[in-house]
């Protein structure tokens, strides 16, 4: 009877949380009882320090746990005071259990995208020659930026859409002002670098008629030895819709 007026009591002064110091939850049964019996509609949150079902410490950190979701002020400088702590890694969102980011390289000296007195990035440079086609050339290697994010395995892929980089910055160089436009794209064959591996490439560009060129991208294989990636024509706009036209 005492225990159950001093429940009232504490409830009239708004207390919500009820804590039972002792070797096992004994109170805690009788004010959920006390509760049903006068159905009490605002239901405390009853709590225990020790209980036989489970370890001491797993019942002090879970009662814890349950009293800091609550608003509860919890100091925890001084729960952590005797024990030593360090700082752990988490994953930046949530269930990652491994990384997937490639690690930038850190060894300066394995070869890129060769850009000296070059006229363009991925193009490099024109090549002086006596043979009417036009021929630019450059390097390239898997440590290149464009090549970061087109890897299969431990091996880079040129991009598509490098070679078309090329021909219209090729273009650019012998065609006048103008829109320019890439037809008949086709892919012969698909260029894959390994680690630390260094290819030349050259792009060749032929006179096809009215204006346009048709262009080739090859890579060095052996001295005397290439392979042919990639061909089409590029043009201004207005060249190509009269080709169309006839």
């Amino acid at each position: 009877m005492q225990f159950a007026k001093s429940l009232a009591t504490a409830k009239q002064a708004d207390y919500q949380y009820f804590l039972e110091l002792g070797a096992k939850p004994i109170l805690i049964g009788m004010g959920q009882l006390d509760e049903t019996n006068n159905l009490d509609e605002n239901s405390s949150q009853w709590l225990a320090t020790l209980n036989p079902r489970q370890s001491d410490w797993q019942q002090i950190l879970d009662t814890l746990g349950k009293l800091y979701v609550k608003g509860s002020l919890i100091d925890w400088s001084g729960f952590d005071r005797n024990y030593p702590r360090y700082r752990l890694p988490l994953p930046t969102y949530p269930w990652q259990q491994e990384r997937y980011w490639i690690e930038a390289s850190t060894n300066n000296s394995k070869p890129q995208i060769w850009t000296q007195n070059a006229t363009h990035t991925l193009l490099g440079h024109r090549v002086n020659s006596p043979l009417k086609e036009i021929l630019f050339t450059s390097q390239v290697s898997q440590n290149s930026p464009i090549l970061a994010d087109h890897r299969l395995y431990e091996n880079a892929v040129f991009p598509a859409t490098a070679y078309l980089e090329m021909a219209l910055a090729a273009g650019k160089e012998v065609l006048p002002p103008g829109k320019l436009v890439i037809t008949d794209f086709s892919i012969q064959q698909a260029l894959i670098l390994a680690e630390d591996e260094v290819k030349s490439l050259q792009l060749i560009l032929s006179y096809s008629d009215n204006g346009n060129y048709n262009f080739q991208v090859f890579s060095e294989i052996t001295a005397n030895d290439w392979q042919l990636h990639v061909s089409g024509k590029v043009g201004i706009t207005s060249t190509v819709d009269n080709q169309k036209n006839h």
